[in-house]
């Protein structure tokens, strides 16, 4: 995504607020931003469908109008891909050693495989490009001691970029 619409235009979708800590808005601006955000090549809406059978039965009972409007609504909050995601597997392997090494024992069949069932729900990235864009957020994530959906967050492997950022920060 090359474009994020000016914070005005998105305020008359609703009240925007923010404060040191939080930031919160209408849901319909979120979905809004989170449709945009997965629009084009970064959404496989045949995939989606294919991988999540209740989506074409919200469809085909018009609870939703399509698959990128579910993702939006609901498969986002509810820990789906949007895709299933390339990996540049040298650079993923080198990064995160534990799976270079899960890997060569046997025990994961590839880069790929590991991120798209693994990885993605973790604070790790698939590439070095994923890696710096979203370092602030990858680092907070791996840095948070709290919880979701009960379990603890888990924190990325000893030697990762992930972490190099956070300290980098923190200094």
């Amino acid at each position: 995504m090359t474009y994020v619409p000016p914070l005005h235009v998105l305020r008359r979708i609703g009240d925007i607020r923010r404060s040191e800590t939080t930031v919160t808005m209408p849901t319909e601006a979120f979905h809004a931003l989170i449709r945009a955000a997965f629009a084009g090549a970064a959404f496989d809406a045949a995939w989606y469908r294919a991988t999540y059978p209740d989506v074409e039965r919200a469809i085909g009972q018009g609870q939703v109008p399509d698959e990128l409007s579910h993702f939006a609504g609901f498969g986002y909050f509810e820990n789906r891909k949007p895709r299933p995601f390339d990996v540049d597997a040298p650079w993923y392997e080198a990064t995160y050693q534990d799976v270079g090494l899960a890997i060569r024992a046997g025990q994961v069949k590839d880069a790929r495989s590991h991120f798209n069932t693994s990885g993605y729900f973790e604070p790790r990235a698939p590439n070095p490009q994923a890696a710096a864009a979203f370092a602030d957020l990858l680092a907070l994530a791996a840095g948070q001691a709290s919880m979701v959906d009960g379990a603890p967050v888990p924190q990325a492997p000893a030697g990762s970029n992930v972490l190099a950022a956070r300290r980098i920060r923190s200094a």
